[in-house]
């Protein structure tokens, strides 16, 4: 993507050997996405902040060469609502900010992932509201994340997150 203020809406990504929607950069709007069968869903990756992440499914995503993650969320100062991770082979939402002052986190689904819901590797000051987050296994992935039997949500941050007023 450009540097700065592209939006991607409406699209399908399906069986990628990696992601179904890599964006760089800042300011972007993602919107009403369905990436399925890739190697991973949705990765914001090397970002600035201020992207829009909204209304995107990402469903059985994960093969043996990547954690089959639903979304990846780098940076800082992203709105991420009303979004769907369900039945993905990795976490349902990874997370890492330096500072989540200015994030949205809201009215997510999380279900079934076979491993964490949410999993937050970095991220002062995030909140997450007003999501479903349930069935999710809390399986190994990788190697890299331990099990978390049946977790909505990980906290690897060192910081306290605030996670009310969500269904778990």
């Amino acid at each position: 993507l450009a540097p700065r203020g592209v939006r991607v809406c409406g699209n399908v990504a399906l069986d990628n050997q990696d992601s179904g929607f890599t964006v760089t950069g800042s300011r972007h709007s993602v919107r009403n996405n369905v990436a399925s069968g890739n190697g991973q869903g949705f990765v914001l990756a090397f970002t600035e902040e201020g992207h829009t992440l909204e209304g995107n499914v990402a469903t059985g995503n994960g093969n043996p060469m990547v954690f089959g993650h639903g979304f990846t969320v780098f940076g800082n100062r992203h709105t991420v609502v009303s979004n769907s991770s369900i039945g993905n082979g990795g976490i349902g939402f990874l997370i890492n900010s330096t500072n989540g002052v200015g994030t949205v986190f809201q009215r997510n689904e999380v279900i079934g992932n076979r491993g964490a819901g949410i999993w937050v590797l970095a991220g002062p000051n995030l909140e997450f509201h007003r999501n479903d987050i349930f069935g999710n296994l809390g399986q190994t992935i990788g190697g890299f994340f331990p099990a978390a039997p049946n977790c909505g949500l990980v906290n690897d941050s060192g910081s306290t997150q605030d996670a009310t007023f969500n269904f778990w």
